[in-house]
């Protein structure tokens, strides 16, 4: 009997060292790694095309409107009631310019592309509200240079007589940088690097030749300088904040006459 028990103790004894080393020989339990944070990454900038819709100063305000779905300028109205009115032939070029005061038609300018490409002729006209007649006003040609900017414009006047011829000089990017006449001394232009306010503006440039808003000269990049050789005491500074996308959102008009505050609305094109 009492071998019997010492057996029992014996077996009791090497389960125990058995479940002993089987405890020993398990695996460590890992603890779970903790996540790496992914770095946050800044939201990018909305690189979308852009085109203004509101200019704001002191006083008055210019509202541009477009074509539905599209950049093509359709009317610039001012807060006095003067607005100029642009229509496209079915091809999507300039047609038609007519300029309003007071809510009466008072010009027109008519666009001709012989191929059907670029225009190569406007025919200027005056309009007489009261008697509803109109009248030729003279014409100007337009030559192109090898990138297809707006090169020569020759002035003729009603009798078809070359009264004043200007050339146009463009900088490697583009831009604008001098107008010389036959008629005036040159004017001349600088610019920012930035996105042009009328950069998204199909026939910004050839608006321009009927058209005083010096913001459509900012085809390419933004004018910061316009200096006039002839009369200096009309040379114009020009300086700007810009938004998020690029675009000017606030300029300051410099000259010896004035200095005006601009704010500019724009409204981001429909891809």
């Amino acid at each position: 009997m009492k071998s019997i028990k010492s057996l029992h103790f014996v077996a009791f004894c090497a389960l125990i060292v058995l479940l002993s080393c089987k405890k020993e020989t398990k695996p460590p339990i890992e603890e779970p790694k903790p996540k790496k944070e992914e770095p946050t990454l800044p939201v990018p900038k909305d690189k979308g095309e852009y085109i203004p819709i509101k200019l704001e100063a002191e006083g008055t305000t210019l509202t541009l409107k477009y074509k539905e779905n599209t950049a093509l300028l359709t009317e610039i109205v001012d807060s006095d009631g003067n607005k100029t009115v642009i229509i496209y032939n079915t091809d999507g070029f300039p047609q038609k310019l007519e300029k309003y005061k007071n809510g009466k038609l008072f010009f027109i300018d008519y666009y001709e592309q012989k191929d059907k490409k670029l225009t190569n002729k406007i025919q200027s006209f005056d309009h007489d509200a009261i008697t509803n007649r109109t009248s030729p006003n003279g014409y100007y040609t337009l030559t192109y240079n090898d990138q297809l900017r707006i090169g020569t414009i020759d002035y003729y006047n009603n009798n078809k007589k070359l009264i004043k011829t200007s050339d146009l000089y463009y900088s490697e990017s583009l831009n604008l940088s001098e107008i010389s006449s036959t008629e005036h001394k040159t004017i001349a232009y600088t610019y920012d690097l930035k996105n042009g306010i009328s950069s998204n503006i199909p026939f910004s440039d050839l608006f321009t030749l009927q058209l005083e808003h010096w913001f459509l000269k900012c085809k390419n990049n933004n004018l910061t300088t316009m200096l006039n050789q002839e009369s200096p005491q009309n040379n114009i500074d020009i300086s700007y904040e810009y938004n998020d996308n690029g675009y000017p959102s606030k300029v300051i008009l410099t000259s010896a006459k004035m200095k005006q505050s601009i704010t500019i609305t724009y409204k981001r094109l429909e891809s």
